[in-house]
């Protein structure tokens, strides 16, 4: 007779979490339902019953990851130090910008390859589980009409934390890869930082600091909108803001350091809301009579952007929507375009790895998902 199917017990990585034994979530305020919804929350391994009469749901001991093993969630900032020379991109914005929105349709399509422009080819991730999580999330999503948040918020006061991709060079006989870690970082604190720079925010914004590249978030619908929704920042004091973000950035650049350029890329997120009234130009531009509407909504952040240029940082400028719809109906726009821009700036020089071949009978799954050739 088959053995009965084990439901592995729940751990939640969130210091003092007491969903996992049938208490309140430390994230209920975002979750209707914290095991569905929180990257947090994972399921020990656990024992298959040899025998149909044992108990189901015995789990092996928890036991210390070595050097080169990893949970498949996020990656901390020693975690990503262990990288032997990686690609660090910070992206930043404010809470609702779209950070992790467009971290999630980025991984959908080089997992799907949707974009055929995009010529670097996913090799594999040290964070597959929250990866994975974040696209099962998000194609549970029905549209706006259903609900406005697509995936969750990264909660604030969480330390520095980071997902990975391997990425393949679109040279299909170049065996090398390029180690892409991108931080994950509560919007809220991004925004605290960046008005206030107290000591207690260092330790969670060091990743700014050591950045070889930004992805700079602005909300076109923040932007846009004339009457905010509860305590919400919009319109004029939300370009304020973004332009002290932009500050921040230039403060760290600034700041002696390798001789190297380090790429910012800033990208309108939801630009489908607005896209009726602000059609876009035909190449990346800086200007603001270019944006119609939008340029004329974010004159502090076009300064910025501009002040950074000059001052010899390459700044490029996207509209980017990464959901406009429920994924069966509607493809993103653009979301792979930031990334391709950090890649093609830093091919040259980036440090990158060769990709070792792999034995086929090791059997951990995050080793087996770096390669495609294998069956």
């Amino acid at each position: 007779m088959p053995l009965p199917l084990v439901r592995r017990p729940l751990v939640c990585q969130r210091k003092g979490c007491e969903f996992p034994n049938g208490g309140r979530c430390a994230r209920s305020a975002e979750f209707d339902d914290p095991e569905a919804q929180c990257i947090e929350l994972v399921r020990e391994e656990a024992e298959v019953p040899e025998d149909p009469s044992a108990p189901v749901g015995a789990t092996k001991p928890a036991r210390e990851l070595g050097p080169f093993e990893w949970s498949g969630v996020h990656l901390r900032r020693d975690d990503a130090r262990r990288l032997p020379n990686p690609l660090t991109v910070a992206v930043l914005g404010h809470r609702d910008a779209g950070k992790t929105t467009l971290l999630a349709s980025f991984f959908l399509a080089l997992a799907a390859r949707t974009d055929p422009d995009f010529p670097w080819r996913f090799a594999g991730s040290r964070t597959l589980f929250t990866f994975l999580t974040l696209a099962d999330l998000a194609a549970k999503w029905r549209g706006y009409a259903s609900s406005t948040t697509i995936v969750p918020h990264t909660p604030k006061g969480i330390a520095a934390q980071f997902v990975h991709l391997a990425l393949r060079t679109p040279r299909a006989t170049d065996p090398r890869v390029v180690d892409l870690v991108i931080s994950d970082v509560s919007g809220e604190d991004i925004a605290e930082y960046a008005l206030n720079p107290t000591p207690d925010l260092e330790p969670t914004m060091e990743f700014v600091r050591n950045a070889d590249a930004f992805v700079f978030l602005v909300d076109c619908v923040r932007l846009m909108r004339a009457k905010p929704e509860s305590t919400e920042v919009i319109g004029s004091a939300y370009d304020s803001l973004l332009s002290n973000m932009l500050q921040m950035v230039s403060n760290v650049l600034h700041k002696p350091r390798e001789q190297r350029a380090v790429p910012v890329v800033a990208v309108w997120t939801k630009f489908d809301v607005v896209a009726q009234d602000v059609p876009p130009p035909d190449e990346p531009s800086l200007d603001k009579t270019r944006w119609g509407k939008l340029g004329k909504k974010a004159l502090r952040t076009l300064a910025g952007l501009h002040r950074l240029r000059d001052a010899g940082v390459p700044v490029s400028l996207f509209p980017v929507s990464a959901f406009p719809a429920a994924i069966e109906h509607a493809r993103p726009f653009n979301v792979c375009l930031p990334f391709e821009e950090i890649l093609r700036s830093r091919e040259a020089t980036v440090a990158q790895r060769i990709d070792p071949p792999i034995p086929m009978d090791l059997q951990h799954p995050f080793f087996a998902m770096r390669r495609g050739d294998l069956p």
